[in-house]
C-alpha cells in the first residue's frame, strides 16, 4: 500500500470513530450520506501496459507496416509519452505517412 493510500485510510478511520463518538454524544447512530469509491473503482483499465512503455531512456526503432522506412530514436522520457509525440502531425513518422501513404499513424 502506497504512502498515500495509508493516509487516506488513516484520515478515513479518523472521520469513523469521530462519527461513531458524536453518535454515542447525541444517542443517535450518525451514518454518513457519501462515501466516495476509490479512484481506482471508477477507472476501467481495459489493458496494462507492457513494462516497456513505461521506460525511460530508451532507444527504440519504429518500422513503417507499409514499406521499408525505418526510424531509430532515443528518449529520456517515457516511451509511452514519445510514441504519442510521433503521432502528431509535426513528427517525420507522420509526415511520412501522410505523404508517402496518405495516412495518419494510429
Amino acid at each position: 500500500m502506497s504512502s498515500i493510500e495509508e493516509n487516506l485510510e488513516r484520515e478515513a478511520n479518523f472521520v469513523k470513530g469521530q462519527l461513531k463518538d458524536l453518535s454515542l454524544k447525541v444517542n443517535t447512530n450518525i451514518q454518513p450520506v457519501f462515501v466516495s469509491r476509490k479512484i481506482d473503482q471508477e477507472l476501467n483499465v481495459k489493458e496494462a501496459k507492457p513494462s516497456i512503455v513505461n521506460e525511460q531512456c530508451v532507444v527504440y526503432k519504429y518500422q513503417c507496416d507499409l514499406c521499408d522506412a525505418g526510424y531509430i530514436g532515443y528518449t529520456r522520457g517515457h516511451l509511452h509519452n514519445r510514441v504519442k509525440g510521433h503521432k502528431q502531425q509535426s513528427s517525420a513518422i507522420a509526415k511520412h505517412c501522410k505523404n508517402v501513404h496518405g495516412t495518419i499513424p494510429q
